[in-house]
């Protein structure tokens, strides 16, 4: 119970995170879209994580050789990664097309 309300505490973090950036950068529509998209990829995992896996494995006996810890740790750390390729490519394209122009 403690540990299911510890990841809660975790997803509404990041989404309040989120929603921050969001909030900062507002005047930007494609990092405002990057940020939503993110969320729903939190959401996602919310729904595929905590509801489907638990019912799917019990249900059909199958065993996993990594624990749920690392497949959060490989979703979260996949999400983040993207995140961060797709801002820098955003910084990098707005400074490119700057001095360009």
């Amino acid at each position: 119970m403690f540990a299911k309300s510890i990841n809660v505490l975790i997803i509404v973090a990041n989404l309040l995170f989120l929603i921050l950036y969001v909030k900062i950068f507002s005047d930007i529509l494609f990092v405002q879209l990057l940020f939503c998209f993110t969320a729903l990829l939190h959401l996602s995992y919310i729904v595929i994580y905590e509801m489907v896996t638990d019912s799917f494995f019990e249900r059909y006996g199958l065993r996993l050789h990594i624990s749920k810890n690392h497949l959060t740790f490989i979703w979260k750390s996949w999400i983040y990664l993207r995140l961060l390729i797709n801002l820098h490519k955003f910084v990098w394209y707005e400074n490119y097309f700057a001095f360009r122009f």
